[in-house]
């Protein structure tokens, strides 16, 4: 837009190959999973305000994620089969989306301040084959991922002091964060 504000636009591609699974602990669960995929669409806004002491930048996003590589235990892959099996499977599809803002500001030319804040939805659309794993240990439609917080936040602070005009400065810095399980 200008020099200090910019606005971009983002598509991207990822995947993860399939395989079988990695730990076989008999026959029946020798048995093969196929790759997953995801197509992720970002927006965003970059702006440096007040002579660029105040750096804010905000970001939506929104991703495709399809055939979700999953593990469970079930009871056998085999008809009549009773001895209990881990195996990889992919799920149907999921959903996630979000939204990040971070704040930079140079309060003075010693003390800044900085913070940030995203909330991350993600949702399983579909289990596919993956749903005959929810009876077990597998995941259901309303179950939440790993490793995926829905809020997250930092603050932080940071300054610097001279010493000694020879002796060098000194900086002192507190960070908190915090996220949801």
């Amino acid at each position: 837009l200008n020099p200090d504000h910019m606005i971009y636009a983002n598509v991207a591609t990822g995947f993860r190959g399939g395989g079988f699974n990695p730990r076989p602990s008999n026959l029946q669960s020798v048995v093969p999973f196929g790759p997953e995929s995801q197509t992720s669409y970002e927006l965003g806004v970059r702006s440096e305000l007040l002579n660029r002491r105040v750096r804010w930048n905000n970001t939506v996003y929104f991703s495709d994620y399809k055939d979700i590589q999953l593990s469970g235990r079930i009871t056998s892959i085999t008809p009549g089969g009773a001895f209990p099996v881990t195996v990889v499977t992919n799920a149907a599809k999921a959903r996630i989306y979000g939204v990040e803002s971070e704040l930079q500001a140079d309060v003075t030319d010693w003390f800044s301040l900085t913070g940030a804040g995203s909330y991350t939805k993600f949702k399983y659309d579909d289990l596919g084959v993956a749903a005959a794993l929810s009876a077990t240990s597998g995941p259901t439609l309303n179950s939440t991922q790993r490793y995926t917080p829905e809020w997250k936040f930092n603050l932080g602070a940071l300054t610097t002091l001279p010493v000694l005009q020879s002796l060098g400065k000194v900086t002192l810095s507190a960070d908190y964060s915090h996220q949801t399980a």
